[in-house]
């Protein structure tokens, strides 16, 4: 009867004590960035694909009904999607987001554009502790995320769906705050492009410097040249006398 009741007040503390361990704000932000890495994933898969779902009904014939469905949020590729998507945040920092409040954000492109890291704290350990908020998420509510992509399609609704209502993780201020973004806006592009192009102009000017002192280098070369010809004449001129006087 003790032990029962030693359990029964146990497990809730238990329970309270791990919430407590939790850093919401770095629970929301790595939620809001699972969100965005299934949304993203999802986007880069061809519309027109389609994959041949089942079902438990039978036909007349006995056979098993089945129909094409588009690939993009089916179930199938959800849960390919879950398998791996955790890994992914291996290429997130810690940061802090416009509000001051603890944020992530990628160290890699997805797509090949240019990043700009800015105010990132990068270690083991806080690398780890994003990587077991993803895993932490995903355990509890790999279902529940898995209904609201089906269900929705732009990104602020299944925020709203999964990392405010269903994981508890954000409130709705939250959600207002832009998530930090390693992405160069096109204005740093710009920027960027033209400051290299500014390097190269001043290269370029090098170029041609070097290339006119490299004019007068052919000149001199002709100089030398006439001046070894005339110095072998001569040389040549007084051995054969040399040789005519011996002669004699």
């Amino acid at each position: 009867m003790d032990l029962h009741i030693s359990w029964t007040f146990l497990i809730p503390l238990m329970l309270i004590l791990t919430e407590a361990k939790k850093d919401k704000e770095l629970y929301c932000a790595v939620c809001r960035a699972l969100v965005d890495e299934i949304h993203f994933s999802i986007s880069e898969v061809d519309p027109k694909k389609l994959v041949q779902v089942g079902s438990f009904r039978i036909d007349g014939k006995g056979n098993q009904l089945t129909k094409q469905v588009p690939l993009a949020r089916s179930e199938l590729h959800l849960t390919e999607l879950m398998e791996g998507v955790c890994e992914r945040f291996k290429d997130y920092a810690e940061t802090k987001n416009s509000e001051g409040k603890k944020s992530v954000l990628r160290t890699a492109s997805r797509n090949g554009k240019p990043i700009s890291l800015q105010n990132i704290s990068i270690s083991t350990e806080k690398q780890k502790l994003i990587r077991f908020a993803c895993d932490s998420i995903l355990e509890d509510h790999e279902e529940e995320i898995m209904t609201a992509f089906q269900k929705y399609t732009e990104i602020k609704e299944t925020e709203e769906k999964v990392c405010r209502e269903m994981a508890d993780l954000c409130s709705e201020a939250d959600l207002q705050i832009s998530m930090p973004s390693s992405e160069m806006t096109a204005e740093e592009i710009a920027a960027m492009e033209n400051a290299s192009d500014s390097d190269d102009t001043d290269t370029e000017d090098g170029d041609d410097v070097d290339s006119e002192s490299d004019d007068s280098s052919p000149q001199e070369s002709a100089s030398n040249d006439e001046e070894y010809v005339e110095m072998t004449n001569q040389q040549a001129e007084k051995t054969e006398q040399k040789s005519e006087k011996e002669e004699l």
